[in-house]
Formats: C-alpha cells, structure tokens, sequence
C-alpha cells in the first residue's frame, strides 16, 4: 500500500541523510588525522632514534673500593665512563602515536570508501521509491476521479429514474382522470 511505501521513503531518506552526514564527518575527521600524521611525522624525523647515555662507575663499586683502602683504584674507577645507547623514549611514544593515527586514518579512510559507494546507490533506490510512489498516487487519484463520476453518473441517473417514474405515475394518473 501507499501509507507502506511512504514509510519506507521516509526511512530512506534518513538513512540516506545520516550516510551522507557521516561521509561529511569522516572527511572531516580524515583530513585531521591527515594534518596530524604530517606533524608525527615532522617530529619523527626531528627526534633521535637512539640515544647515548654516558654513566659512571656506580657508588658501590668506589666505595667498596675504599674500604679495601685501595685509593689509587678509586680515582681511577671515578674517572670511568661508560656510554650505553638506548632507544629514545619520546621516539618510542611518537611513534605508537604514529601508529595510533595510521589505524585510526585508514579504518576512517575504509569508512569514507564504504561510504562514497553506499550512497549512490542509496539516492538511486529512493529516486526509484519516490517514482512508485508518485505513480501509485496518479493511479489513485485516477481512480478516485473516476469512482466520483460513477457516482455522480449513478445520482443523476437515480434522481432521472426518480423524476421518470414520478412522471409516469403522473401520467397514468391524469390518464385515469381522463376516462
């Protein structure tokens, strides 16, 4: 029926209107997380991956040294440095960040192309509904229009048949009169 299908063309068309709602934001939120990859990214290759830490003989070294008495050992072992590299904590960070915004950019990027398909094929169908529905409209006011002549044809003849046999009672009337 027609109430069925306006319903369905109303569902539709919110459907459609939230689809095309979210392909605005995930624009939106693509070019963002676009602009926020190129600042991860400059930070990144500003950032030193590996840094050189330079650390001393710990205390407990010079001082075990001192208790033996061995002085001449514990100058030379507060001379001692060593050098030991390690991974660079803000590279760490800025690159799970990087990470981060990567899944994030492509999960968005796989919603927008979801989208961008989706949609046309969203508008055709409601177009397609709107075209039933506006035929089926014609049909019933066609059909409306005709079921009104009927009717006023069927008053006309009932009031012609009324106003007949008025008449020809009438007549047999004054007839009988007449003889």
């Amino acid at each position: 029926p027609l109430s069925v299908m306006s319903r369905d063309r109303d569902q539709m068309q919110t459907d459609l209107l939230d689809a095309q709602s979210r392909l605005r934001r995930g624009r939106t939120k693509m070019d963002s997380l676009e602009g926020t990859l190129a600042s991860v990214d400059t930070q990144l290759s500003e950032t030193q991956r590996v840094i050189v830490l330079s650390t001393q003989v710990p205390n407990e070294t010079i001082g075990a040294a001192l208790a033996q008495g061995k002085e001449q050992i514990m100058r030379a072992l507060a001379e001692v440095q060593f050098q030991q590299e390690r991974v660079n904590p803000v590279w760490e960070t800025l690159e799970a960040q990087r990470a981060e915004v990567t899944r994030e950019l492509s999960s968005v990027r796989f919603e927008i192309e979801s989208l961008t398909a989706k949609i046309p094929v969203m508008d055709r169908e409601l177009q397609t509904l709107q075209r039933r529905i506006y035929d089926a409209q014609m049909i019933e006011r066609t059909i409306n229009d005709a079921v009104k002549r009927w009717q006023d044809i069927q008053q006309e003849l009932s009031d012609s048949f009324v106003d007949t046999n008025a008449s020809i009672y009438n007549s047999g009337r004054q007839i009988a009169l007449l003889r």
